[in-house]
């Protein structure tokens, strides 16, 4: 199954709708076609009545997906989930809401360097230590004329040190805070569905580990 984000509204491929269990009002399609993928890609943008699109494929989900991602241009992004030596994690405020530290690939840098180099430039930490790799995310956005995807690489971070955050305010973040993981209700009520999805799919790991 692939998860993408349309207006912050999450698009599903997969091959099997019975297991899905979603409280969102879902436009549920059988694509066998890229003008029929097209099509429901369209109609999805434009709705308000439908809070989620769930794309079924009688092939495997991924060819589906690749052809989703033709209709976009792909940018890669690299962030981290940064969890300090008390079990907080590190959140950024930036545009109106809680996000976590990411940013592009610049050329010939890995997703690894890439998280790691956007942390400690959009939170003024250093020595911050690479764990593991986390689910990928993808949403899409218009930048001018241009549709893109992105395709964002997550970590897992460990921050050993007594450093106060501070916001990169060059790049429109405006405040750095951590945030104990059973008390994250200020950010989920304010932030990316992409990013809720992520960090609530790592707290309930945690939790049953």
């Amino acid at each position: 199954m692939y998860k993408v984000f349309i207006n912050d509204k999450p698009v599903i491929f997969t091959s099997d709708s019975n297991n899905l269990h979603s409280p969102l009002p879902a436009l549920v399609l059988e694509i066998s076609k890229q003008s029929e993928l097209d099509e429901a890609v369209s109609q999805f943008e434009l709705s308000k009545e439908y809070q989620s699109l769930v794309l079924i494929s009688r092939q495997k989900p991924e060819k589906l997906f690749r052809k989703f991602t033709q209709l976009y241009e792909v940018m890669d992004a690299a962030g981290g989930l940064v969890e300090n030596s008390v079990g907080e994690w590190l959140f950024i405020y930036r545009f109106g809401k809680w996000d976590l530290p990411k940013g592009k690939l610049e050329k010939r840098e890995t997703p690894e360097q890439a998280a790691l180099r956007e942390v400690e430039e959009e939170t003024g930490l250093h020595n911050i230590a690479l764990i593991s790799q986390l689910p990928l995310t993808y949403h899409t956005y218009y930048h001018k004329t241009r549709k893109i995807l992105k395709r964002t690489f997550w970590y897992k971070m460990q921050y050993p040190g007594n450093e106060i955050p501070v916001p990169q305010l060059s790049e429109d973040i405006t405040d750095a805070q951590w945030f104990h993981r059973e008390a994250l209700d200020t950010v989920y009520q304010n932030t990316y569905a992409s990013i809720y999805d992520l960090v609530h799919s790592e707290t309930n790991m945690n939790t049953t580990e």
